[in-house]
């Protein structure tokens, strides 16, 4: 695992600026540097060793000189892929994926990337063409940003890499500003800055040697293919061993690997796999916080004690005065998640120990997990007790008893429209919002939706739970999950791998009938079944079909305790306090006097702002 980094001049070359760039990711490699120059394109990349520790240093040519690559990643079937390169030829010299990856694009090009099995974010220089291209996985594991100057065109693993350039100075994008109130992240391709984009996931950019962009594609198209023939049990069979042999995957490395351990159904089945196959005794790693109901640890101790792993946990007493600085500076944008301090507690406790960790991330978003997959049901059907899927049949005979006036048995159902599921997902709707904006902001505020809209669209198709889906793996997981797991974990120098998020299980997740994640009983709905049904073979009803708690902590009780002379929610009182630039002072008093959980968004942002006052822009 890596940071990497890379500029393309259009004029002023400026050597120095690749070595600020690569010494702000220093944290994400702190085994090695490496840089590489050819006229007036430039790489820089800091090296965590993972696979070929001695060898696998970047940056790294293809077998004819023609391709060099930086690249920040793991190809967990790099091996299969480099039988297939020797057969054409290619000689190698390491045993790193990395040389693998920038061989396999020296064979094959673009079409390469639907090949990798794996997370990685990379840039490629090609001598003959004299063009950069820029590529990220397909779920968005590995972040990848770029940034556009009169000057040139700079990208990095992390946007807080640009904020170091000297005399940096870009414009705050209100409108991103607006979408973090809205979603408490900031979707792609925007960033919190006009000029800063984020490359998508499943896409790839071209620059070419002038900095100008000359393409800008997707590569893999992420898509639900319901298959009616897979039946629930062959579904969860399957299931069994695609995840096995993703977490038989995840495992290659040549340093130690341990895994974190909420107590949750999905890292518990992610830790009950590395015991099936590691073959030796392994570490799992698990926070709890004073005070706080949202603690699992008790659970994490059952599995830990089941799997005779040796477990390490901690209980937190967090300072967000003293935290919430640290994590936004490296978070270079807006993420109002409250989950990221206890993201960052356990990578910060596993990275003591060792330099990799699985994570049971992706369950959710693959199988139906969230209560708004629920709510979004039960807000189409009106009642909380119905069918799990509203498919094309159900919809035509609830339309049949309409016309014909029969509604005793209150048959209301509702198409889905993206307005629904907006109101579920959103935490502050657009009204509320605008309310907030200062008069001389508020018409600079769009009420669009653009990549949510498109996003629905896409999915809206037969089944309503493959909607809702849809939207989560292409905004929230991205945008909200994987940038929290890989920043918190990085900060920290340590390598998260997601098994779960796994291009072999998305095969079977996209197939299966949805009924099977979404499941009615007479209690109302279970979300992610499939997934639990599975977790019964190795764990008790009990454990699996608890309450589902979530990793977050009581962030507003924090807000609103006394610590010291004051709560931290009265920062929020100081008329000087940077937001109120913005924002109407006195809605925000109302927030704070009425305890609106939103209040924890507008305290993030004035300490975002707080951190990064030499920047702001507002012209």
């Amino acid at each position: 695992m890596c940071g990497i980094c890379g500029i393309i001049f259009k004029k002023n070359i400026n050597e120095k600026l690749i070595k600020i760039l690569n010494n702000s990711l220093s944290h994400r490699g702190p085994d090695g540097e490496g840089y590489f120059n050819f006229e007036n394109i430039y790489f820089g990349h800091k090296r965590l060793s993972i696979i070929d520790i001695k060898n696998g240093n970047q940056p790294m040519q293809d077998f004819s000189g023609r391709f060099t690559i930086v690249y920040n990643g793991e190809l967990y079937n790099y091996l299969e892929i480099k039988k297939n390169l020797i057969q054409h030829g290619v000689n190698f010299k390491t045993n790193s994926d990395t040389e693998v990856v920038v061989n396999a694009f020296s064979i094959y090009g673009i079409e390469c990337f639907n090949m990798f099995r794996g997370m990685f974010s990379a840039a490629i220089y090609d001598k003959f063409e004299k063009n950069v291209i820029l590529f990220r996985d397909p779920f968005g594991i590995k972040p990848l940003n770029y940034y556009i100057h009169q000057d040139y065109i700079a990208f990095s693993s992390e946007i807080q890499s640009f904020m170091k350039i000297p005399n940096f100075s870009d414009k705050i994008s209100f409108n991103s500003i607006d979408k973090f109130l809205q979603f408490q992240y900031i979707p792609a391709p925007n960033s919190v800055f006009e000029n800063i984009k984020k490359i998508l996931p499943g896409s790839f950019l071209i620059i070419n040697s002038k900095g100008n962009i000359i393409e800008s594609k997707n590569y893999f198209k992420l898509e639900f293919k319901i298959d009616n023939s897979i039946n629930f049990n062959d579904a969860l069979n399957e299931l069994d061993v695609r995840l096995n042999d993703s977490v038989v995957n995840h495992l290659i490395s040549d340093v130690e690997i341990g895994a974190f351990l909420s107590g949750g159904v999905d890292s518990s089945l992610i830790v009950n796999y590395i015991s099936n196959n590691l073959n030796k005794k392994f570490k799992t790693f698990n926070i709890g916080f004073k005070n706080s109901n949202f603690d699992e640890s008790n659970f994490a101790n059952l599995v830990a004690h089941k799997y005779k792993t040796e477990h390490i946990s901690e209980i937190i007493d967090v300072n967000l005065i003293k935290e919430l600085p640290k994590l936004i500076k490296h978070f270079g944008e807006p993420l109002g998640d409250c989950s990221i301090l206890p993201t960052y507690y356990v990578s910060k406790l596993a990275g003591k120990y060792v330099p990799v960790v699985l994570s049971g991330d992706g369950g959710d978003e693959f199988f139906a997990g969230y209560s708004t997959h629920i709510n979004w049901i039960r807000k189409l059907t009106g009642i909380t007790n119905h069918f799990d899927n509203l498919n094309f049949l159900y919809k035509f005979i609830y339309r049949f008893f309409q016309l014909m006036g029969i509604d005793k048995y209150k048959f209301k159902i509702k198409l889905p429209n993206p307005e629904l599921y907006l109101e579920i997902i959103q935490y502050i709707d657009f009204n509320t919002r605008i309310n907030l904006w200062k008069d001389n902001y508020k018409k600079k505020i769009l009420n669009k939706n653009e990549e949510y809209l498109d996003y629905f669209n896409k999915f809206n198709q037969k089944y309503p739970v493959n909607t809702a889906q849809g939207v989560d793996l292409k905004l929230y997981l991205p945008n909200d999950i994987l940038f929290k797991l890989d920043v918190s974990s990085m900060i920290n120098s340590v390598e998260s791998r997601t098994p779960i998020i796994d291009l072999k299980v998305w095969e079977l997740a996209k197939s299966v009938n949805p009924e099977f994640n979404l499941k009615r009983n007479k209690n109302g709905y279970v979300g992610k079944y499939l997934l639990k049904r599975l977790a019964l073979k190795y764990f008790d009803k009990k454990f699996v079909f608890r309450k589902k708690a979530g990793f977050t902590i009581p962030v507003i009780d924090w807000l609103y305790t006394d610590y010291g002379n004051k709560p931290y929610i009265n920062i929020l009182k100081n008329k000087d306090c940077l937001i109120y630039e913005l924002f109407e002072y006195n809605k925000i008093q109302s927030y704070i006097k009425n305890k609106n959980p939103k209040v924890w968004l507008i305290f993030y942002l004035e300490f975002w702002f707080q951190e990064h006052k030499d920047f702001l822009n507002y012209d």
